[in-house]
């Protein structure tokens, strides 16, 4: 049905159907249908012959992103939800069993967030929900694409997404927004300063692949903004330390560092991704990825014992960062500082954090990067970040932006894992790689028992992976979820997770999962299904583009050379290795 002739239910019914009308339907309306008759006739001429016996016209749930609601609440303790059946009866067996595993294990039993309460916010009013049930009824029987975006009821406007100041001046620096959990993020940037909305949508590799090769190469040539929204959290009291030590299979950071650290399951599968910032012994501000927000504050608020002094505070809302990235990223934001302070990397290492005050804006400044290129997280208020962003182009005006599809570009070349598509639910601590980040020595954590048993039992039977893609000519990438094969006999031994148009490597890659360590060496020949058709694929032990601390020292190892005699070859040769 057409998305504009979608009736929604009416406003006495506070969105939910009368139980005295559980068996009952609407009087039939031919006028609603004819759009889609004419359609049906075009494909089965013979319907047009053969006349309408009966219309079966009643009302059904639909959510507003189609999915339905199922996992316990994040507004009320011991709360869950199964609701939002918008095909009804053919889940139940399949939901039951998944609720009745969470209830009696403490987790789910796969990754199922795009159906978990929490991915709606008090921001999902009721008149938003209306337009953007309209939206995907309507769309529910288009060609869904990898990178469609659909357009109704946004920006979202309310109090817990502040957000027209920024929206406001992407927009006119050409970006192409999408959408998480409320926000407006930007995708890509466009030449001009016009919404091109879902007219690029493709199963192929997109039509601006181009623009982005052009964002990431002035990002490594001179520098580039990106604005992203983010969860925030302030963690504070006595028992935060303990608190999160508890929750986190890394070390808590000491005060003035920065860590990264996931939230396990009890199974040791990857619950979440946070980075932590400590500002003082008894002081955590926490980051997280925006579509987790109420996700990972549900967990938090469940796994805290009565009477431990801690105090968590949601603070999305008033939080923002600022990316800055690339060689004159430093140099950019010296200009803006109201005092001097030494933001040379001998001096503000990765992994440290400092306060400054840039142009008059509180800032707090992280020394990492997602992207893998030099540069800097500036964490300020959500009031002041449009106003930074604009700042930080006026003090240098050669400064590109960037969005996620260069970010996506940026962190598969190196090999970087995104929660939440390379890491999920679906996979334990030891298969996704994180063995940097498990200190099993620490002490308890939850997911520890786990991890221990399956390191006792041989380690994980599959491995993420590093996948270079041999397409030719043919314009078609990995997005995720593809399989990939055994050449020889063509068994399905994996699947990819993302995969992407490398803008600097000019490959196609990807990351994904094998089963198998006969598999997991380098330059091992698999192959990748793609539109039908299966590729060759390579596993890669090494990133196709360097981290730009590693693309310096092998720099600085070159200018070097020349210095040498030319008869001391065994020595370039080791240094070289």
């Amino acid at each position: 049905e057409n998305e504009d002739l979608v009736q929604l239910c009416p406003p006495e019914w506070k969105g939910t159907m009368p139980a005295d009308m559980t068996f009952w339907l609407f009087e039939g309306d031919i006028d609603r249908l004819t759009d889609s008759m004419e359609f049906a006739t075009r494909l089965v001429p013979a319907i047009e012959s053969t006349g309408i016996k009966t219309v079966l016209n009643g009302p059904t749930c639909w959510p507003a992103d189609g999915n339905h609601l199922v996992g316990p609440s994040h507004e009320k303790p011991n709360y869950w939800h199964a609701c939002a059946e918008s095909y009804g009866i053919a889940h139940a067996p399949g939901l039951s069993r998944y609720l009745v595993h969470w209830m009696l294990n403490g987790e789910p039993p796969y990754e199922l967030s795009e159906s978990d309460p929490a991915r709606f916010g008090a921001w999902a009013t009721p008149t938003w929900v209306g337009e953007k049930v309209k939206e995907a009824y309507g769309w529910n029987n288009f060609i869904a694409y990898p990178n469609e975006n659909r357009p109704r009821a946004r920006p979202v406007v309310h109090k817990e997404r502040p957000q027209e100041d920024m929206v406001a001046v992407l927009r006119s620096r050409g970006a192409q927004l999408g959408f998480a959990h409320g926000w407006e993020t930007p995708a890509w940037f466009h030449s001009k300063a016009e919404d091109l909305g879902n007219s690029l949508a493709s199963f192929q590799r997109p039509a601006y692949t181009n623009a982005v090769r052009e964002e990431c190469q002035k990002v490594v040539d001179h520098g580039g903004l990106c604005y992203w929204p983010f969860a925030h959290y302030h963690i504070r009291g006595a028992g935060a330390s303990a608190f999160l030590d508890r929750l986190i299979a890394n070390k808590v950071p000491a005060v003035g560092r920065v860590g990264l650290g996931h939230l396990l399951t009890p199974s040791g599968k990857v619950y979440s991704e946070l980075t932590f910032v400590r500002l003082a012994p008894d002081e955590f501000y926490v980051t997280g990825y925006n579509n987790y927000q109420l996700h990972d504050l549900r967990w938090m608020r469940e796994h805290m014992r009565e009477g431990e002094q801690v105090e968590i505070e949601d603070a999305t809302s008033s939080r923002a960062v600022v990316f800055i990235n690339g060689p004159n990223a430093q140099s950019a934001v010296e200009k803006l500082l109201d005092e001097p302070v030494d933001l040379a990397r001998t001096a503000f290492k990765p992994f440290q954090w400092r306060k400054l005050l840039l142009g008059g804006i509180e800032t707090i400044a992280v020394r990492m990067s997602f992207i893998g290129e030099h540069g800097l997280e500036l964490h300020v208020g959500r009031d002041q970040v449009a106003d930074l962003y604009q700042k930080l182009h006026e003090a240098d005006p050669q400064l590109g932006d960037w969005g996620g599809n260069a970010m996506n570009s940026f962190r598969i070349e190196k090999g970087v894992r995104l929660f939440g598509k390379d890491i999920t639910k679906d996979h334990d601590a030891w298969e996704a790689g994180l063995d940097r980040f498990i200190k099993l020595d620490k002490g308890t954590f939850i997911g520890r028992d786990a991890l221990l048993k399956i390191k006792e039992n041989g380690g994980p039977q599959r491995k993420t992976m590093q996948l270079e893609i041999e397409v030719g000519d043919a314009e078609v990438d990995a997005v995720g979820n593809e399989s990939i094969r055994c050449p020889e006999t063509g068994e399905v031994v994996g699947f990819t997770t993302s995969g992407t148009w490398g803008a600097m490597a000019g490959k196609s890659l990807a990351l994904g999962y094998v089963y198998g360590p006969q598999r997991w060496a380098d330059g091992c020949r698999l192959q990748v299904d793609l539109l039908g058709k299966r590729y060759d694929a390579f596993v890669r032990d090494k990133p196709a583009i360097d981290f730009a601390a590693i693309r310096d020292k092998k720099a600085s190892v070159e200018r070097a050379m020349p210095l040498w005699s030319s008869s001391d070859t065994t020595s370039q040769q080791q240094l070289r290795s």
